[in-house]
């Protein structure tokens, strides 16, 4: 590139001057202008120093120079620490209170218990007895006007707490006869009847069973002309 001077005055033309350019110039030039040689990267052969410039200024390693680190899966696992359990001591309040429990569940348990099996009593003497009265009917021949062919029928009835036996001869009506025998105080209590000689005499006594849970006897005694009640055996 050249560099022209001018000069101005009165009358004069101007002068162009022209200087050559120097040799550094021509060899900078040139120098620029040279084609760029092919390094190994160009070529396809990877020396393991060159490669892709990254876009950030953190330093990478190649794995060959930095050992893998190993993952938390590959460690193996440390020693387990072994958790020693303390046991808990059985102090004073801790007793009275469990023993206290265990009473209240006691006694709820006995007291409904004893609801059940007062329902379930109540309703197989209901079954056996009936209701609202009762009764329990038997023949029996006794040898008091009555024949083997014709025995004497007996009912015993609670009639209203009271226990009543009552004694029906088919053969005379003026045989007929009403034993009252206890006050029980309850309409539920049921009594019934077996027979069989309790003195020896040969004659067939009629034996009265009061109460079912807690029963008692009552015994009418055969002198051969009637029934006699005696006292009740608990």
């Amino acid at each position: 590139m050249s560099r022209d001077r001018q000069y101005s005055g009165s009358g004069v033309s101007p002068i162009k001057i022209e200087y050559p350019r120097t040799t550094k110039q021509t060899e900078e030039g040139a120098r620029y202008r040279q084609p760029r040689q092919p390094t190994r990267a160009d070529e396809g052969i990877d020396d393991g120093w060159t490669g892709e410039k990254p876009h950030t200024s953190a330093i990478r390693y190649d794995g060959s120079a930095v050992p893998p680190r190993r993952s938390a899966t590959q460690q193996g696992d440390p020693h387990r620490t072994q958790l020693m359990q303390q046991k808990r001591r059985l102090d004073r309040w801790t007793f009275l209170s469990l023993l206290c429990i265990a009473i209240i569940v006691m006694v709820v348990g006995w007291f409904l218990f004893s609801r059940i099996s007062d329902w379930w009593t109540g309703v197989q003497d209901n079954i056996k007895y009936g209701t609202p009265f009762r009764t329990f009917q038997a023949d029996q021949y006794i040898g008091l006007g009555d024949t083997p062919d014709h025995p004497d029928h007996f009912i015993a009835l609670n009639l209203h707490g009271v226990i009543e036996i009552v004694q029906i001869n088919p053969l005379d009506r003026m045989k007929d006869a009403v034993y009252v025998l206890a006050n029980v105080g309850n309409d539920s209590t049921p009594a019934s009847l077996s027979f069989r000689d309790t003195t020896g005499s040969g004659h067939t006594d009629v034996i009265v069973t009061v109460g079912d849970a807690t029963p008692y006897t009552i015994i009418l005694i055969n002198n051969g002309k009637t029934l006699t009640p005696t006292l009740p055996e608990h």
